[in-house]
């Protein structure tokens, strides 16, 4: 059964890549064209909650992109300042800097000062479900107002079984309109195709782990290769250039060398190795 409150929440889970982000800014637009006339709802703030700064700044970025009105929002914006931003402006604000216990004149900010009548957009909507203080302030923020949410790992934030996945899961089995996660999103033809080989050392000596090393090299040199010789024809499609990645558990610094991968090879260019 759905309460009055759950009305005032909607939910989407969207596979890293299909659109989340244009998704976002539809919905903004769509609330600023039609929220208007007699029935027209005044908003404490617009307010974008991301799980960290730097997507904060990515945000802003993008937003400039589609010419709607943004500010990376500080503990500083508030009182006469505040009144320099349009109310239809979105502050944006990581949730590490929310907290209901402000002390000092630290980066976080009180909750209490945007009020409960908030319009907020939450990018990765589930990041802090395993911590209950952010799903209170995101709730708190919105007990009077409404909030949309966006993410491509929602199944993944319910699937622990425990008593709060539970909760999490009827959470949003009431409140996801649009469902297009990785399953959907691979089979429409988007996404990667990958396979995981796990190699006991035991099972398998030196010899033959650079030999199966040496095969991942040549089939990348060969798609690196194709991707050069076909380079007009790529950029069509939007083809993005191939990439190796070779992942380590560690990395070893060699007294007066490099920092080396642990047990592992590193190629040099035209392969990039990220750890």
């Amino acid at each position: 059964m759905h309460s009055r409150n759950d009305l005032r929440k909607l939910a989407f889970w969207m596979a890293t890549g299909s659109g989340k982000t244009f998704l976002v800014h539809l919905n903004y637009l769509q609330f600023i064209k039609h929220n208007r006339g007699k029935y027209r709802i005044k908003f404490d703030n617009i307010l974008l909650i991301t799980p960290n700064e730097n997507l904060s700044f990515q945000h802003i970025e993008e937003m400039k992109k589609s010419r709607i009105p943004c500010m990376l929002f500080g503990n500083t914006e508030f009182g006469d300042f505040s009144k320099f931003a349009d109310e239809n402006t979105i502050k944006v604000v990581d949730i590490h800097k929310l907290t209901d216990e402000k002390k000092g004149s630290g980066v976080t900010i009180d909750i209490e000062k945007f009020g409960t009548k908030n319009l907020v957009f939450v990018d990765e909507g589930h990041k802090g479900s395993s911590g209950k203080k952010w799903n209170y302030f995101r709730n708190e923020l919105t007990s009077d107002g409404f909030k949309i949410e966006y993410s491509a790992t929602f199944g993944q934030a319910v699937a622990s079984g425990s008593e709060e996945g539970q909760k999490l899961f009827h959470e949003y089995g009431k409140s996801i309109l649009f469902d297009y996660s990785y399953r959907f999103f691979f089979e429409d033809g988007y996404g990667k195709k990958y396979k995981i080989l796990n190699l006991k050392d035991k099972a398998y000596s030196d010899e033959i782990k650079h030999k199966l090393m040496l095969v991942n090299l040549l089939s990348f040199y060969q798609q690196k290769k194709i991707f050069n010789d076909n380079y007009a024809e790529t950029q069509e499609y939007n083809i993005a250039e191939p990439l190796w990645v070779f992942l380590g558990s560690s990395v070893n610094q060699i007294a007066g060398g490099h920092p080396t991968l642990k047990d592992g090879v590193c190629f040099g260019p035209p392969a990039r190795l990220f750890w």
